[in-house]
Order: C-alpha cells, then structure tokens, then sequence
C-alpha cells in the first residue's frame, strides 16, 4: 500500500510543479499569459482569461483562489516542504486544473495558427535535409559505417 500512496503522491506532486511553471507565477517568463506578444497580445490574454473562467465555471475571485491554492501547495508541500509544520491545507482538486491546461492547449493552438500557416510544411525540407546528411554521411573514413550509415537515411521503398 505504501508504494501506491508514494507513487500518487510523487505524480500529484510533478503536476503541480508542472502546472505552476506555465499558470503559477505571473514574474515567470514561461507563463502563459506571456505566450501571445505584438498587437495583439493584449486581447489573447483577456481572451484566454475568459476561457479559463468559462470552462471553470469560477469567478474571478474563485480563480484567484483556485491559483493561491494551487501555488501554495506546490510552495509548501512540494518545493519547500517544511518537516516541522505539518501541512493543514487540503490538496486542491485538479479538475479545474486539468481544465486550464486543455484551454491553454486549444487557445495557443489558435494564437499560433497565424504562424504555422505561414511557415513552410515539415516534408517540403525533408529532401533538402537528407540530401545534406548524406553528404556529410559520405565523407565518413571508415567504409563500413558510412554504408550503415546511408542505409539508414535512404530506406528502401
């Protein structure tokens, strides 16, 4: 029994240092609502807020609560943990946590959309790259790798 309980600990623990790197500190240059930049930036946050609240079902009040919590557990019981004050809090339910990591998911999908229209596809290179790793590959000094080597990067078909 102990190792379950250690195990969903330990689990429970990574998603909430997890969860906190991208919705936990506002200072943090990883934050989510850091995502978005330019003209636009100002209006993918507040959009994004509205998602969180919207899907959570939280007010404002309820999600500032929701997010102290969640930083305080992650402060206290998971980073910081202080052997000689038992922890008193409950552990936050990590429903609405889940819920605000799939909207972060689908809103970034929408923020970036712009971009990877506009990018090349990943096979429109994929000559260009193997043509230039074989060239490298055929310079090898030793015959026998170099073979081992191209059959890898030019597989039959």
């Amino acid at each position: 029994m102990e190792f379950w309980s250690c195990t969903l600990n330990n689990h429970l623990k990574q998603a909430a240092v997890d969860w906190c790197k991208v919705f936990g500190n506002y200072d943090e240059d990883i934050h989510g609502t850091k995502t978005p930049t330019g003209t636009t930036a100002q209006q993918a946050k507040q959009d994004f807020r509205c998602r969180v609240l919207s899907t959570t079902s939280f007010s404002q009040q309820e999600w500032d609560n929701y997010h102290r919590t969640m930083l305080a557990m992650r402060n206290k019981y998971v980073a910081h943990l202080d052997l000689k004050k038992p922890i008193t809090e409950n552990v936050p339910l990590f429903d609405a946590a889940l819920q605000v990591a799939d909207v972060y998911r689908e809103w970034v999908r929408q923020v970036i959309k712009p971009v990877l229209m506009s990018s090349r596809p990943f096979g429109a290179d994929y000559e260009m790259w193997k043509a230039e790793a074989f060239t490298i590959v055929s310079r090898c000094p030793h015959p026998i790798i170099a073979s081992e080597c191209t059959h890898v990067l030019l597989p039959k078909r």
